[in-house]
């Protein structure tokens, strides 16, 4: 009878850690994806869009003039109350090689909702790579940087 009932015990405390962990689960994944081309994640087109709480990279794709722009616009999302936030809150933009080379300045962007762009000198069918930085402190919240933008001339 009492392995039973530590069975019992063991049993339901496995049960609640497994719903736990479930309940962590829930929250949306950081990411930077490219659109419109599922095998690859990226193609001429050049559209992404991005969910943040710190720093990622995008992956890298294939300059396709000796000049490439990047526009980008985000919000500050709060995935509790799926809903956007009005905030001053910034995200920073920077250009890599894909050897992890800085290309020219990085470039900040209001959290507004406002498209900004800006174009690099690059090496036309080199490889690259972009970071965007939140400059908030969204650790341990449910607020992330939203948004979307275009890479272009690429391969």
């Amino acid at each position: 009878m009492k392995r039973k009932n530590l069975l019992m015990l063991l049993l339901s405390v496995m049960l609640s850690f497994s719903c736990i962990s479930v309940a962590f689960a829930s929250t949306p994944d950081e990411y930077i994806r490219f659109y419109d081309n599922s095998n690859t994640r990226i193609n001429s087109n050049g559209t992404f869009d991005f969910l943040i709480r710190s720093l990622l990279k995008s992956d890298t794709f294939t300059a396709d003039s000796d000049e490439i722009t990047i526009s980008i616009a985000g919000k500050v999302w709060d995935s509790n109350n799926n809903t956007f936030l009005t905030t001053s809150d910034t995200f920073t933009v920077t250009l890599r090689t894909s050897a992890g080379v800085k290309v020219g300045k990085s470039f900040t962007v209001n959290c507004d909702g406002k498209t900004v762009s800006k174009s690099f000198s690059v090496t036309e069918g080199k490889k690259y790579y972009f970071e965007i930085s939140a400059n908030g402190n969204y650790s341990g919240t449910a607020k992330y940087v939203k948004g979307d933008g275009r890479v272009t001339p690429i391969q």
